[in-house]
């Protein structure tokens, strides 16, 4: 039977190609010749069409054609299928439909199948027997014909399939079954009529595989395998008798050594032995991942985790380990913690003015709600743009930020770049740098009443997000309650308001029932009809302290069992009065009082006193209703700072250049640190030389409220690498004189990275091929595919990327032949941030943005597909005509004719074995239609046509497809069957 031209193809062991492509190895049946004139022994669906006709499963057309690529009539179709799987056509009953005529050809079997449920009408009274079977239809009958057990889940490669469309699961079931493919590789085309030649080739398919009405294929007839040569672990070379290559894709790996293997092409299976060698890889990288186990990266992207025989330890690890029966020996760090670096988790937005920033760990307040820590940018759609919080409040859990907008700020459906910096935990640790991005969808979600209580003479109304209750209606006991003047809560993530009940019945003891309408959020969602009740309980236990605690050597604090008004406090040391402010205006929970140092001539402490016992009284304080409690005398110690200054966090020591010189900043705990002596403080540089600063002083850059800085400057430009810096005893001290004791500690530098904007040019050619001049000299990074992206996706397998020319200023990206481009069409290609110059620069988009990013712009890749000759009819007049004067080529794609009129050397015409002279033909194109005139002729004798190959005999083929690239048509030969009327205007 006919074969392919192609001499490589690539398939995989569980697919089948699509039924329009010419097999590489069917079996042949050894069937009679066919009858049908455009049906030979050597076209494609020569077996099909014959196995089925023997069987009396279809027949042809009246003037001896079977008509290959005309449409399938639902009555010719319920014909077939009813004869195929063998219903009884004589005792069915009448299915009633009007247009299906009594007695006709097709009307038993049309009976037959609407009795088995297997068709139904275009409606309830009309079959329309003459209309065309569309694919998706036969999709439906073929897999309830044969009872197919359907496989909704299956993948396909077809992106027209309407998901949730009644074919769908039919398509997907013939698909997972290798028994049908599409138009192409990605479309199914489901409401085409679908053509006689494919609608055979799947019968007769599917009848092989699960039926018993037709002769099946003669196997021991297929094509022999020649030899069959690994690729790679999971791909193989088979290379056939017949000269004919074809690569296919295992279900399993190969593993070192023999290999039995059993795969499938063209639906013929076949059990070979392969030998596979596993390559040596070379390993980019080795990190631990826990004291067991590595991960470990290959120069190819592989990417393998291995468990060890011996747990790391602290530091540096040599390890032995073996991959795939490689024996690899590395050295990998690993460091013995299970605590996660502390790190931003998630952004998301709660409502339509607020954002959730969630931390992994506790963090300082005072960094977490530092506005400029936080940096909140549009990205998409909307034009670039900066917005800026009006509050952040650290919750209650010490991890988690909500950022407060202005109302309007936030855009549905806008995508956001985020960056927090700056952060500390509350171990001082640095926070990593945040930069990501979040989608706002808008907030389509009304707010609730969470609670409602009495608190003094306000009601209390505690909702989900923030609202407006200014044209709220509130009842309490049906009674109406003005709300407009409710005090609203100033601090980002706190939604409750205070609703001024003075005097009303409210406040009274009992349970009330209040209801509330009209309340609306900041994204315009109004709330249902909210109702609640709260009990109001006769308050009669007076407030009493729960302790009194110091702070520090001059405060201490008191804490009540429910907020009360600013107490009065006296503080005894011995018989003398000290005098005590609070910090606290009131109503509050807590009050901190700090202490006098002196009262007259008496010191808070003595000469030498290290502690201090006082004596402390509280009094005249009292809740919201009014209730005092119990003047209370308590004792409480206070402890003079005794401690020298320590390192805040050695992490967030740093090393900077500034006018030429190094400058290694260290802070320090506590706000009070100062420098006491220069000259008990030394550098040593990452080449151990040691440095006399040139200056030693206080910065007013501290990290934290509670700490101080120290810069340390020394001479010349910073070195790459670790600085030592050492405070010896009596360098520093603190705010009460006490002096540190030696300190050693280091910082690393590491040079700030250049960047250098792309001034080259992106060049798509031909061949899969993209030319990128960068206009300066790159390194090998350049070469490295994973540094590109094709629509924001990595290369297509089997990519390749070289230099061009000898100042490795241009390289070439060589997408991979099976990379399909089907017509003309726009790429965005980009040059990650991975790609260096020869002297080390970064390349990039825009080297003065503030955040740098990818260079990227969109290329035009060409058509890379060579249109086929798909069918050759002679053009007649009239069906009665005997001869013709032209004949209508048809292509798979629109085409073009690049050398004009001429086609006397691309084309070979045929009758018998007597060549046509074709001097003088002349062609005329519409779309995918070349029609060219010949010397007239009998159309009854075999005829063929063939398409030369560029060569000897033709110097270019000036047939190509109508896109830029102007592939030229693939050489081939077919019969010219069939006429074409032509209406000549």
């Amino acid at each position: 039977m006919g074969r392919t031209s192609k001499k490589s193809k690539k398939i995989f062991a569980s697919t089948m190609t699509a039924a329009v492509v010419a097999s590489v190895v069917a079996p042949t049946t050894g069937f009679a010749a066919s009858n049908f004139t455009d049906v030979q022994a050597d076209n494609f669906y020569y077996d099909y069409v014959t196995a089925l006709s023997e069987a009396g499963i279809i027949h042809g057309k009246p003037d001896g054609s079977f008509d290959l690529y005309g449409a399938v009539k639902r009555s010719e179709a319920a014909k077939m299928i009813a004869g195929i799987i063998g219903l009884d056509t004589e005792s069915a009953p009448s299915a009633d439909f009007t247009d299906v005529k009594e007695d006709f050809w097709y009307t038993d079997s049309i009976n037959a199948l609407y009795a088995a449920e297997l068709i139904h009408g275009v409606s309830e009274t009309e079959f329309a027997p003459d209309a065309s079977l569309t694919r998706a239809q036969f999709a439906k009958l073929v897999v309830d014909a044969y009872e197919l057990e359907i496989d909704e889940n299956a993948e396909v490669p077809f992106t027209d399939l309407e998901e949730g469309a009644w074919y769908e699961k039919y398509v997907k079931t013939l698909y997972a079954n290798e028994l049908i493919a599409g138009t192409t590789l990605t479309t199914f085309s489901p409401d085409k009529p679908v053509k006689r030649a494919d609608f055979a080739k799947l019968l007769t398919d599917t009848d092989w595989k699960l039926g018993t009405t037709l002769e099946k294929p003669n196997a021991e007839e297929t094509v022999a395998v020649e030899s069959v040569v690994a690729i790679d672990d999971m791909t193989i070379e088979v290379t056939f008798v017949n000269g004919e290559v074809v690569e296919v894709t295992l279900e399993e790996a190969l593993v070192d050594g023999e290999n039995e293997v059993t795969f499938t092409v063209e639906g013929v299976e076949y059990t070979e032995t392969v030998n596979y060698e596993v390559p040596a890889l070379e390993i980019t990288s080795v990190s631990a991942i826990d004291d067991m186990t590595i991960e470990v990266i290959f120069d190819n992207g592989e990417v393998v985790e291995v468990t060890l025989e011996e747990a790391l330890v602290d530091g540096k690890n040599e390890v032995t380990f073996t991959v795939d029966g490689v024996e690899y020996t590395e050295t990998v760090n690993y460091v013995n913690s299970e605590v996660p670096a502390p790190e931003v988790a998630s952004v998301s937005a709660i409502n339509a003015n607020e954002v959730k920033v969630e931390f992994n760990t506790e963090v300082l307040e005072s960094l977490t709600e530092t506005i400029s820590n936080y940096t909140f940018e549009t990205e998409a759609p909307a034009v670039a743009s900066t917005i800026t919080p009006t509050d952040i409040q650290l919750q209650e859990d010490g991890k988690t930020a909500i950022v407060r907008f202005a109302d309007g700020d936030l855009v549905n459906s806008t995508t956001y770049k985020v960056t927090v910096e700056n952060v500390l935990t509350t171990d001082h640790e640095e926070v990593s740098k945040f930069e990501d991005t979040f989608l706002f969808s808008g907030d389509n979600k009304a707010a609730s009443l969470k609670t409602a209580k009495v608190e003094g003479s306000d009601l209390l109304l505690t909702f989900d997000e923030e609202v407006d209750v200014t044209n709220a209606v509130l009842k309490v006991d049906g009674v109406t309650v003005s709300v407009a003047a409710a005090t609203e809560p100033t601090n980002a993530g706190e939604y409750a308001y205070k609703v001024d009940v003075t005097g009303l019945a409210a406040l009274e003891k009992g349970t009330h029932n209040l209801t509330l309408v009209g309340v609306v959020d900041f994204a315009g969602n109004e709330s249902n009809t909210l109702t609640t009740s709260y009990t109001v309980n006769e308050d009669t236990t007076a407030p009493t302290i729960d302790k009194i605690e110091a702070v520090d050597n001059d405060t201490f604090k008191v804490t009540f069992s429910e907020s009360v008004t600013q107490p009065s406090v006296k503080v005894l040391k011995g018989t003398t009065e000290f005098a005590a402010t609070p910090v606290e205006a009131g109503p509050a929970k807590e009050y901190t009082f700090d202490v006098a140092a002196t009262a007259g001539d008496n010191d808070l402490y003595a000469e030498d006193e290290e502690t201090v016992n006082l004596s402390v009284e509280i009094s005249n304080y009292k809740d919201g209703v009014n209730l005092y409690g119990d003047t209370v005398e308590q004792s409480v110690t206070l402890s003079q700072d005794t401690d020298g200054p320590v390192l805040l966090n050695s992490s967030l020591n740093t090393v900077e250049e500034s006018t030429g010189n190094t400058v290694v900043t260290v802070p320090f705990k506590g706000d009070d640190v100062t420098v006491a002596d220069t000259t008990k403080v030394k550098v040593i540089d990452p080449d151990g030389i040691e440095l006399t600063p040139a200056t030693v002083h206080e910065t007013n850059a501290v990290p934290t409220d509670d700490s101080s800085e120290v810069a340390v400057t020394v001479t010349g430009t910073p070195k790459e690498g670790t600085y030592t810096v050492v405070f010896e005893a009596g360098a520093i001290i603190d705010g009460n004189s006490n002096d540190n004791d030696k300190i050693t500690t280091t910082a690393d530098f590491s040079a700030e990275e250049s960047y250098l904007t792309f001034g080259g040019t992106i060049t798509p050619g031909t061949n899969n091929a993209i030319e990128v001049d960068f206009g300066v000299e790159v390194s090998s990074t350049a070469l490295n595919v994973d540094n590109y992206k094709l629509d924001n996706a990595a290369l297509p397998e089997g990519s390749t990327v070289v230099y061009t020319d000898a100042s490795k200023e241009i390289v070439e990206v060589r997408l991979p032949e099976s990379f399909v481009v089907v017509s003309d069409a726009d790429y965005k290609f980009e040059i990650t941030q991975d790609v260096k110059t020869a002297a080390g620069d970064i390349i990039v988009a825009d080297q003065t943005a503030d955040t740098k990013t990818n260079h990227a712009e969109n290329i035009t890749l060409t058509d890379n597909v060579s249109p086929e000759l798909v069918s050759a009819q002679f053009a007649v007049d009239s069906t009665d005509d005997s001869t013709s004067d032209s004949i209508v080529l048809t292509f798979s794609e629109e085409i073009s004719l690049n050398g004009g009129n001429d086609l006397s050397d691309d084309l070979v015409l045929k009758v018998g074995s007597n060549e046509v002279d074709l001097s003088a033909v002349a062609g005329t194109v519409a779309g995918n239609e070349l029609t060219i005139t010949i010397p007239e002729m009998n159309i009854s004798q075999t005829t063929t046509i063939t398409i030369v190959s560029e060569g000897s005999e033709n110097e270019a083929v000036e047939i190509t497809d109508a896109s830029a690239g102007s592939n030229a048509v693939i050489p081939t030969t077919i019969n010219v069957n069939g006429v074409v009327v032509v209406v000549t205007p």
